[in-house]
C-alpha cells in the first residue's frame, strides 16, 4: 500500500479538529481516531495500487521501475 496518501488523510482529518492535539498521547489518540474514520474504499484502492507496483519492481528485477 503506498502510505503517502493515507497519511495525507490522517494529516487532512486531524487538522480538521475543532481541538488539535497539543501532547504526544492527545496526538496518538488523535491518530487513532482519524484512523477509524478513513473509508475503507480509499485505503482499498491503495493496497490494490501496491500489487501493481510489486509486479513492476519484480519484473524489473529490483532495478528502476516507473514508480
Amino acid at each position: 500500500m503506498e502510505i503517502i496518501p493515507v497519511w495525507y488523510e490522517l494529516k487532512t482529518i486531524i487538522r480538521g479538529l475543532h481541538y488539535p492535539p497539543n501532547t504526544t498521547q492527545q496526538l496518538i489518540a488523535a491518530v487513532h481516531d482519524a484512523w477509524e474514520t478513513l473509508p475503507i474504499p480509499d485505503v482499498d484502492k491503495h493496497i490494490v495500487r501496491m500489487s501493481h507496483r510489486v509486479e513492476a519492481i519484480l519484473a524489473a528485477k529490483g532495478g528502476h521501475t516507473r514508480f
